[in-house]
């Protein structure tokens, strides 16, 4: 039967082959002008600064702006149609409403807690644990102008230990959503999925990853994103076999025609060899690829400004309640 078809159908003739062209090269756009240093330094901060300290300081000051009946307040998940777990434990802020000045469109949800343990013997010597979470899709304008919208979700904690002039400090966050508003003053509004952990104090180290997108600023006049994947660590916990001058990884930025601007850094590992001589010298500077494509030119960044921008938010931030905030 199927030797039948076969010569029903006629025997395939000989197709002639195609020659294919050949890859074009990629384009590698003009990076006359552009001080990829001062770039990265701003990139690097700016990236470490969209975690969920800076969707909560826009939460709580939206709060403040309540009036009586607007918005609705519920304690744990309202019976209402809303992407909430059932057993959601914390605040929720729902409604559509109109104040006297302020408007309030969609839902917030919120957690948070803090704790403190001394003694008596050393009163001196406090630890101190604190968590939050924001999650929803709320937006607040005052007088007409967006003030705050948040849509995504988010968590943070914080470890403190204090004992008379020294102390340190362990925080943790991670975000994922939109941000606008000009509660955000000069980070404007952008989108972001980040993931930032820091120790400051006794010692510091810092670590990195994630993405970030700005929807109206731009870095140097040309990048609309940053995108990251570093660890770095303070000179206070440092050996002779570590580098304090660059990270580890590396950190991109893209222009507004979605080329990709990375520079790699490639310090000596922890027992202090050299895998790629000598590109891994701790000398702070890393390879820039374009593209994908590496350039064969050295970025040297000052990231020594990093430390000083980073510090733990306050306990006080853990303790939100709604009367503090004189909520109706």
């Amino acid at each position: 039967m199927i030797a039948f078809l076969w010569f029903a159908c006629g025997a395939p003739e000989e197709s002639d082959s195609v020659a294919l062209d050949s890859a074009d090269t990629l384009e590698i756009p003009s990076i006359e002008g552009i001080d990829f240093e001062a770039t990265l330094e701003e990139a690097f901060v700016r990236a470490l600064r969209a975690d969920v300290q800076a969707a909560w300081v826009g939460h709580v000051q939206s709060v403040a702006l309540a009036e009586p009946q607007c918005p609705d307040f519920y304690a744990g998940t309202p019976d209402l149609e809303m992407d909430f777990d059932d057993d959601f434990q914390g605040w929720v802020w729902y409604d559509d409403c109109q104040g006297t000045a302020t408007e309030f469109v969609g839902l917030e949800g919120w957690t948070n807690w803090i704790a403190a343990e001394s003694s008596v013997e050393n009163p001196e010597f406090m630890f101190i644990e604190g968590e939050r979470s924001l999650v929803g899709d709320g937006r607040v304008r005052q007088s007409g102008e967006l003030f705050y919208e948040f849509d995504g979700e988010g968590a943070d904690s914080i470890y403190l230990e204090q004992s008379g002039e020294s102390s340190y400090y362990s925080y943790s966050s991670y975000l994922n959503g939109t941000l606008s508003g000009s509660v955000l003053g000069e980070d404007g509004s952008y989108r972001t999925e980040m993931y930032v952990v820091h120790s400051g104090g006794m010692g510091q180290t810092l670590e990195a990853r994630g993405n970030l997108y700005f929807t109206h600023s731009r870095l140097n006049e040309r990048f609309d994103s940053i995108a990251l994947d570093v660890e770095m660590l303070g000179p206070e916990l440092a050996t002779e076999e570590d580098c304090t001058l660059e990270p580890r990884g590396w950190i991109g930025v893209r222009d507004e025609n979605a080329y990709w601007y990375e520079v790699v850094f490639e310090p000596r590992n922890e027992n202090g060899e050299y895998e790629n001589d000598p590109y891994t010298e701790c000398d702070g500077c890393g390879e820039l690829y374009i593209r994908g494509l590496p350039q064969g030119i050295q970025v040297c960044p000052d990231f020594s400004g990093v430390w000083a921008a980073l510090s733990a938010p306050s306990s006080d931030d853990y303790a939100l309640v709604l009367r503090t905030v004189e909520v109706p």
